[in-house]
């Protein structure tokens, strides 16, 4: 006998928290990089070498926004299965 079988409320639920981690993954490195410009941008420097310094914080942070990609996609797929279940 199976038990346990998820429901559309189940499945809605993970989705929004996956969802809602990904959200968190992203904030944080926004408000983390305005952090860093804030309190350092006296020492970033101007014009080109900014923009260096940009393309570097984001290049250092490909890993959490791949995982956060992922976390999106499982939570729309999840949301989905909801709508059908």
């Amino acid at each position: 006998m199976i038990k346990n079988i998820p429901t559309s409320e189940d499945f809605e639920n993970q989705g929004i928290v996956f969802l809602n981690l990904a959200w968190d993954t992203i904030f944080n490195l926004l408000r983390e990089y305005s952090d860093i410009v804030e309190h350092y941008g006296e020492f970033l420097g101007n014009g080109e070498s900014n923009d260096d310094e940009y393309k570097n914080y984001w290049q250092a942070a490909r890993k959490p926004l791949s995982i956060a990609h992922a976390l999106s996609q499982q939570g729309a797929e999840l949301i989905l299965k909801a709508k059908i279940a």
